[in-house]
């Protein structure tokens, strides 16, 4: 599909979670056979993980799906206007 920025509306109810190694949640690939995955989320323990434990980490991943979690609604920004968007929102600050 189209490339899109995600903004969520408000602080709360606001989460992210990606694989550990990353790649896609889905197609599961592995032939019927399922390989073990662990999901991450910015709670996880960085001692555990290192750096994968950090969401910028997982948003500059070639491959990398990344789900949220937005109680309060989110906007979906065409890739091609984001930037546009953020001059926009840096001049309100």
């Amino acid at each position: 599909g189209t490339a899109v920025s995600i903004w969520p509306l408000g602080e709360k109810g606001v989460d992210f979670a990606w694989l550990e190694d990353g790649g896609m949640f889905w197609p599961i690939n592995g032939g019927g056979r399922r390989k073990s995955r662990s999901v991450v989320t910015p709670s996880t323990s960085l001692s555990d993980i290192g750096d994968k434990g950090e969401l910028s980490q997982a948003l500059r991943g070639d491959t990398w799906d990344v789900m949220f979690r937005a109680d309060n609604g989110f906007l979906a920004v065409s890739a091609g206007l984001d930037k546009e968007l953020r001059t926009y929102l840096m001049k309100m600050e």
